[in-house]
């Protein structure tokens, strides 16, 4: 059984969803930014500043080869920057939490600006870059979600399998 993978940029709500759907669907949640920042002992933030995005993507490769020796089917909940440069339809069904821009600023405030490191950056050019490769990888689109229930109804279109969503 396949993987079902949350892409999308930066703050687009990939982290709660994957809260919202895990007991909805009995899966357990892989964070590859969590993992990442376990294996380290310190927060993405500080990797970028000690080590440079260079080592953290390298990082991102050992967690993605890591995915694909899981046995049982999780909730993979991937960092922004993994949804784009990772191979991620190897690993599953992949579900892209597509949220525009103006709503991407609204939601980084400065607390969540500051842990993330790239969100000091140009947001719209990375937004713009990021966003064609989440639309060619996705295989169900979520976009303006209302509601868990509406979530599970694109999800059950996108072609899951009964067991996976009731």
């Amino acid at each position: 059984m396949r993987h079902i993978v949350l892409i999308g940029f930066m703050g687009s709500g990939k982290s709660t969803l994957a809260s919202l759907l895990s007991p909805r669907l009995n899966l357990p949640i892989f964070s590859t930014d969590q993992t990442i920042e376990a294996d380290f002992q310190m927060p993405i933030v500080q990797i970028f500043e000690i080590f440079g995005e260079q080592v953290f993507r390298q990082k991102e490769n050992e967690v993605f080869s890591k995915i694909k020796t899981l046995q049982n089917p999780y909730l993979i909940d991937c960092g922004g920057g993994f949804g784009a440069y990772q191979n991620v339809n190897d690993l599953g069904t992949v579900v892209f939490l597509d949220i525009e821009i103006n709503e991407i600023y609204k939601r980084l405030n400065t607390q969540e600006k500051a842990k993330r490191p790239l969100a000091n950056k140009n947001l719209t050019q990375l937004f713009t870059s990021r966003y064609q490769i989440y639309s060619q990888k996705a295989d169900v689109v979520l976009k303006n979600f209302e509601s868990l229930e509406e979530i599970i109804k694109t999800l059950n279109k996108g072609g899951f399998s009964a067991p996976l969503l009731p």
